[in-house]
């Protein structure tokens, strides 16, 4: 994998519990020379994995972005939360606490005695050491797993009302779907600029093209999106579909574009009714099943 060779060698040993937490952050030195306290998780040439201790006592421990991954509670709870559903981040929870961690279905999953679990992605997961059950982690309060099954009737008369959408979709890729120049995207979206603030105090500042960044499961995104290609304006109608080439960046191969283009009109559209669409079905505790819907409840 991607990050194999840095993970092997970041220096990060599995910690067991809130006392070896925090007997590590008293017992490492910061960096010098950092506005920002920094105190390694691991190797100390590998600043980016820290440890910090909070206002309530809890010991931090911070993967690339210095915001908390794993955090150990005075009273034995261990709460995971990343910042981000990536490979990189099971791999930081994996080397914190030595438990099996995977990125499926856009979501992050960890390994316990007791089964497999999702760590939701607002409120993460906490889990704590039971004595009584071979001193193994297991989950507090478990968010119910539910996967999204779709009404295929109800499916196709919401399609049926956006006739319209589909059809200026479809004459567009007709008529040769020429993507504009770089200057002509200049024009039509103009620039924003950027600015990154990493934990030590530094920042990165750099300009963009001010392009929607539509998502599914935002529904300000979901009307946005579809009060502009319903506009009477045809330049707006425009402007939505180059933006969607520009996010998918499929935009040199026509075919791909063509069809890819088309599943986000037809998930924007889904979305947009989709409690009406779709039914929760509930999953029992301690099991995990692709939800292949869930691209429109993620949030």
């Amino acid at each position: 994998m991607g990050w194999g060779n840095g993970y092997r060698n970041s220096g990060i040993t599995r910690i067991f519990n809130y006392e070896q937490a925090l007997a590590h952050f008293n017992d490492t030195k910061p960096i010098r020379g950092r506005e920002v306290e920094c105190r390694p998780l691991g190797h100390r040439d590998r600043p980016h994995f820290s440890i910090k201790l909070n206002e309530q006592q809890e010991v931090e421990c911070c993967e690339y972005n210095h915001q908390p991954a794993v955090t150990f509670r005075p009273n034995g709870e261990v709460w995971i939360k990343p910042s981000w559903t990536s490979v990189s981040s099971c791999a930081f929870i994996e080397e914190v606490l030595g438990i099996g961690s995977s990125q499926v279905d856009y979501k992050i999953r960890i390994e316990l005695a007791s089964g497999t679990f999702v760590v939701p992605k607002l409120e993460g997961l906490v889990i704590k050491r039971d004595p009584e059950r071979g001193n193994n982690y297991h989950p507090i309060s478990v968010k119910p797993n539910v996967v999204h099954h779709i009404k295929r009737g109800v499916a196709n008369n919401v399609r049926s009302q956006y006739a319209d959408v589909f059809g200026y979709a479809h004459g567009y890729f007709k008529l040769g779907a020429t993507i504009p120049s770089d200057d002509e995207q200049k024009e039509l979206f103009g620039f924003k600029t950027i600015v990154n603030e990493y934990g030590d105090g530094t920042k990165y500042e750099y300009e963009r093209l001010n392009t929607p960044n539509w998502q599914y499961s935002n529904p300000e995104d979901v009307e946005a999106f579809i009060a502009m290609m319903r506009s009477d304006d045809p330049m707006d109608k425009y402007k939505a579909i180059i933006a969607l080439r520009v996010q998918l960046g499929t935009w040199r191969d026509f075919n791909r574009t063509y069809k890819e283009v088309l599943q986000v009109i037809d998930r924007m559209v889904l979305s947009k009714h989709k409690q009406e669409v779709f039914k929760e079905v509930e999953v029992p505790a301690g099991v995990v099943r692709k939800d292949i819907h869930g691209w429109a409840f993620e949030a």
